[in-house]
């Protein structure tokens, strides 16, 4: 007798292929490589014992044997679609832990957050906001808001929400003493004011043209904080580079002057990071699925 924990290994492939008649067409279907649908059919008929699909060069078609597991098999994905649609249908509730960055919370969220709350009124928003990386598992997260130009590659799963051109500004009071920057290499005789968790604070890229330019910039005032960052520019201070999100107020008053335009911007993503996608609850399943339909 087939174990219970591998009962329903293959149902779903081998129901794909019959529906798509061909072993490729289900590989399409199923984002997975013809090899491996192939070998889960033969799998499948090994533990059955018995052959379901008869194999031609140019086509498949169903056995006897194979026409009357399809049909059982049909019933039971039919099954579980129709439990996992009323697992969906209960209402979020409870205590959802967040970790998310300070000031991309306060630019792009915090309206969201509302809408998200108004929606689901059972649900208790716990928010922590740092630019700290937490650890989702031994600080009790249930998820985290990240920002990066490169997603390490770790247990969690990271899901892709938004966008960010990364732009390098200054205030024009500060660019009106210095000539005109038009090259990268110029940072390096102004002072730049940098973030602390950049993967290279003090290594700052630019590409044109398929050419790319690192400029090791100096600085007198490194934070870890994006609103600092910006009051500093603010205050004259220096040139800092920064996700358009925070700056794009200003840029758009005239505090703040984009330079170096004419080179490629480089840009973040944004992720909603989680530990699994098994056994999520109902809240944290509505969050991932409220914030990727509505964030842009």
């Amino acid at each position: 007798m087939t174990p219970n924990d591998n009962l329903f290994d293959g149902i779903v492939i081998f129901c794909a292929v019959v529906e798509h008649r061909s072993f490729s067409a289900a590989a399409i279907a199923t984002d997975h490589s013809t090899s491996y649908i192939s070998k889960t059919v033969s799998k499948l008929e090994a533990r059955l014992d018995s052959r379901l699909l008869n194999r031609t060069t140019r086509s498949i078609s169903l056995t006897a044997d194979g026409e009357l597991y399809y049909q059982h098999c049909t019933k039971l994905i039919q099954d579980a679609q129709q439990a996992e649609a009323f697992t969906q249908t209960i209402e979020p509730s409870g205590t959802l832990r967040i970790s998310a960055p300070l000031n991309y919370t306060i630019k792009a969220l915090r309206a969201l957050l509302n809408q998200y709350l108004v929606r689901y009124p059972k649900v208790k928003l716990d928010l922590d906001l740092s630019d700290r990386k937490v650890d989702l598992v031994s600080e009790g997260f249930d998820l985290a808001i990240r920002i990066t130009a490169k997603m390490e590659d770790s247990s969690l799963i990271a899901r892709k929400v938004a966008t960010s051109n990364i732009v390098t500004v200054a205030s024009p009071r500060y660019l009106e003493q210095y000539e005109k920057i038009t090259h990268p290499q110029q940072l390096s005789k102004h002072n730049c004011i940098c973030y602390a968790y950049a993967v290279s604070k003090n290594n700052w890229r630019f590409t044109k043209e398929n050419k790319i330019y690192n400029v090791e910039v100096s600085s007198n005032f490194t934070t870890n904080n994006g609103e600092i960052q910006l009051g500093f520019a603010l205050d004259n201070l220096g040139i800092t580079r920064v996700p358009e999100f925070i700056v794009s107020e200003h840029i758009k008053n005239g505090n703040l002057q984009k330079i170096l335009t004419q080179y490629d911007n480089e840009s973040v993503d944004i992720y909603i990071v989680y530990a699994s996608r098994k056994h999520q609850s109902a809240r944290v399943r509505s969050f991932i699925d409220f914030i990727t339909q509505n964030l842009h």
